[in-house]
């Protein structure tokens, strides 16, 4: 009897020191979410969508204005746009969830006077285009 008492404190102390470490990753554990980011996870859910946050600290999450919209019930989105071959990264804060993906990425390919740095993008036109 003794010998499963020490089993099972030896899971016990294990998921501690597991639980400890991911709170020290991420800074907080998946069920210790700040109120926003709980609301955010749960409103982008029931669009069929999962958000994974990144740690505290990192470049990306402090780029990142994504948010839930409480009292409007909308999600803002923040989209990074890449483009392959190139180097030009354009990022749009604030895109509300009802906007489509081709009316945001028409506002970088709009031809201009200057030497377009997407200009490669803007000839093949939208049709030609694959978003991933």
């Amino acid at each position: 009897m003794a010998k499963d008492y020490n089993t099972l404190e030896d899971v016990k102390r294990f998921a501690e020191s597991a639980r400890r470490m991911r709170q020290r990753l991420c800074g907080y554990s998946h069920f210790k979410l700040p109120f926003p980011l709980k609301n955010l996870r749960r409103a982008a859910a029931s669009c069929r969508t999962k958000i994974q946050f990144l740690s505290s600290g990192m470049s990306k999450r402090e780029k990142n204005q994504t948010y839930y919209n409480n009292r409007n019930k909308f999600i803002s989105w923040t989209i990074e746009w890449r483009f392959d071959s190139t180097d030009v990264v354009f990022i749009d804060h604030g895109v509300h969830e009802d906007t489509s993906l081709c009316s945001v990425l028409e506002t970088h390919l709009k031809p201009g006077r200057w030497n377009h740095p997407l200009k490669q993008f803007c000839e093949e036109g939208q049709n030609h285009l694959s978003i991933s």
